[in-house]
């Protein structure tokens, strides 16, 4: 005869798959490659002038890559925690690129936005070919971010957005690859 203890721990136990699939956020994208093979796609800097994906990235080292357009709402949420984590970890310890995906990129919006989401990591502008790339689709579909360890190696990737969840999951992501830091 099973005694109470058991009952509750064998409850317990079948109940544990059920939450941590709940806590789990559901459809997300898939992983993209490693980070080197991105490094040459073209975009350009803020002031318009042609660079590419590794120049803003700089050296390996562990990074976020996030897309983000003026009209994605969440877009905006996603980029005030990104810059809180920009203040946690140092550019030495994590790269952090914001690529912006307007069609038509307006200088006076983009930069209000940026404003209103306290952007304080380095930006991108035109990085279509660059989306493509992660995310093997045309259409685009925000917002965008991925994690890469320091081999540049793809450890997560947030795409349908469930609010302070996923925000706390960019965090635990960012805090994996980049160590744990107090601020």
């Amino acid at each position: 005869m099973l005694d109470r203890r058991h009952v509750i721990a064998g409850l317990t136990a079948a109940a544990t798959p059920a939450r941590a699939a709940e806590s789990r956020l559901a459809d997300q994208p898939a992983l993209p490659g490693a980070l080197s093979q991105y490094r040459d796609l073209p975009v350009k800097r803020l002031d318009g002038e042609p660079s590419n994906l590794g120049r803003l990235l700089g050296p390996p080292r562990p990074a976020v890559v996030s897309f983000w357009a003026t009209w994605c709402a969440p877009c905006a949420l996603e980029g005030r925690r990104l810059a809180r984590l920009r203040l946690l970890y140092p550019e030495a310890a994590l790269a952090m690129v914001g690529l912006n995906l307007d069609a038509r990129p307006d200088p006076i919006r983009l930069d209000a936005f940026r404003r209103k989401a306290e952007m304080n990591y380095t930006q991108g502008l035109d990085a279509r070919a660059v989306y493509a790339a992660f995310t093997q689709q045309a259409v685009v579909s925000l917002p965008k971010t991925y994690v890469f360890d320091a081999e540049g190696k793809a450890v997560a990737a947030f795409g349908r957005f469930f609010g302070e969840r996923t925000l706390r999951a960019i965090d635990e992501a960012v805090r994996r690859v980049a160590g744990a830091r107090t601020g």
